[in-house]
């Protein structure tokens, strides 16, 4: 009878040999990676992508960066700063420790994390402005205009005039019964906003002022988005910068952020407007 010959190790369904809780980082419900090495393992390839939307202690995504996996990861608790990402930092630096030496893990590789606005922080940032003389008095004013109407140049809601510098926008947030400032980052914001896969961000200097190239594509399409300030911007000598900047890319699609004179341009200003408040 011919003997039945596999290339690869199978795992069976007793997982009894695996460890479940671990307490390496003093979190009461981790993970061991052994644990999560036997899950991503079973059920995805190198290069696959893992998520993890209650992150906790951060273990998925440690064994998942050490599987040589892609991976997102969500967590709401403060803990994300003391627990996480030193956590993950020490990862990236060659981390030793559980799965690593099994693995051959020897570090490397790089993660970007996002903390999102939240609803609370929204609300601090509204600031109302008198309606004009009148119209406060108009049937239904309060329940179904108000709100949209005196609110409507809030910096929560984006000011537009606000791109004319979007390296310095800044919104109010209170953390532990403190106000604080915090900077937007409206150029990831609108990446992500309008779909572009960024491929390359470039940072140029002309004269005193500073442009913010970002490459990507979008729908197919080869795309750039370019950010600068625009006081006391010559227009013609912006436009051949950018022409120069973007020559040897020859993006189908180009976006900018204010006024300009290439032909053809999108403006950042009014796909924010498009996407954001189509209706208004």
């Amino acid at each position: 009878m011919p003997e039945l010959l596999y290339d690869v190790e199978l795992v069976g369904n007793e997982w009894l040999d695996i460890p479940g809780y671990a307490q390496r980082h003093q979190f009461p419900t981790e993970n061991a990676e052994a644990l999560l090495r036997r899950v991503i393992e079973s059920t995805s390839a190198p290069g696959d992508w893992v998520m993890d939307f209650f992150l906790g202690s951060g273990t998925t995504t440690a064994a998942a960066q050490k599987l040589g996996r892609k991976w997102i990861g969500i967590e709401m608790g403060d803990h994300f700063f003391s627990v996480i990402l030193p956590r993950m930092k020490k990862v990236l630096f060659g981390d030793a420790s559980e799965i690593s030496r099994a693995v051959g893990w020897q570090g490397g590789g790089f993660f970007k994390y996002h903390t999102l606005e939240q609803y609370e922080d929204v609300l601090e940032n509204l600031e109302f402005t008198l309606p004009p003389p009148g119209l406060s008095e108009l049937p239904d004013y309060t329940l179904r205009y108000m709100l949209d109407y005196e609110t409507r140049h809030s910096p929560a809601l984006l000011r537009l005039p606000a791109l004319a510098d979007p390296f310095a926008y800044r919104l109010r947030y209170f953390r532990g019964g403190a106000a604080a400032f915090h900077a937007v980052d409206l150029v990831e914001s609108f990446s992500l906003l309008i779909g572009l896969t960024i491929s390359r961000i470039e940072t140029l200097h002309e004269e005193e002022r500073d442009y913010m190239l970002v490459f990507g594509s979008m729908e197919g399409r080869m795309t750039v988005a370019v950010w600068r300030a625009t006081a006391g911007l010559d227009y013609d000598r912006d436009r051949r910068f950018i022409e120069a900047a973007i020559r040897d890319a020859a993006p189908e699609v180009v976006y900018v952020n204010g006024d300009c004179t290439l032909p053809d341009f999108r403006s950042i200003d009014a796909e924010f407007q498009e996407r954001l408040w189509p209706n208004r």
